[in-house]
C-alpha cells in the first residue's frame, strides 16, 4: 500500500460513476446497503477535496439516468475548477449497462478512451 505503483498513473478514466452518496440513502437501494451519513460524507468524491494529480477524463452513456449525467459533470467540474485536468465526456447510444459492454469493445469511442488514459501513463 505504501509502494509507489511500477508505472506511475498519469490518466484516469472514470466511467458512468456515482460521485455524491448522499441520493442513495433515499433510494431503494439503502435498505440493502445501509449507508450511515458518516459514510456518505466520507465516501463521496464530490464532497472531497481535490488535490493535483493526474489527468481525468470522466464519461457517461447518453442514455443514462439524469444522476449519472448530472454527477459525472459536477465532478468534472469540481475537479477542473480546483486546477486538475479534467473534462466530461457524453457517449452517444450508451446507457449504464452498454458503456461496461463498449468499454471492452476494440476500436469503440470507450475503448479508444482507455487506451489514450493507459498509453498517458505508459508515456515518459
Amino acid at each position: 500500500e505504501g509502494a509507489a505503483p511500477a508505472v506511475p498513473v498519469r490518466s484516469l478514466l472514470l466511467v458512468s460513476g456515482i460521485y455524491d452518496l448522499d441520493p442513495i440513502t433515499r433510494s431503494f437501494l439503502q435498505p440493502e446497503i445501509g449507508l450511515t451519513a458518516e459514510e456518505v460524507a466520507t465516501w463521496s468524491p464530490l464532497s472531497a477535496t481535490p488535490v493535483p494529480g493526474p489527468v481525468v477524463d470522466v464519461v457517461a452513456g447518453a442514455d443514462e439516468t439524469p444522476p449519472f449525467l448530472a454527477q459525472g459533470r459536477a465532478f468534472a467540474d469540481r475537479l477542473a475548477a480546483a486546477g486538475v485536468e479534467a473534462g466530461f465526456a457524453i457517449l452517444p447510444g450508451e446507457n449504464h449497462m452498454s458503456i461496461a459492454t463498449a468499454l471492452g469493445t476494440p476500436g469503440s469511442a470507450l475503448a479508444q478512451r482507455l487506451g489514450r488514459t493507459i498509453a498517458a501513463s505508459l508515456s515518459q
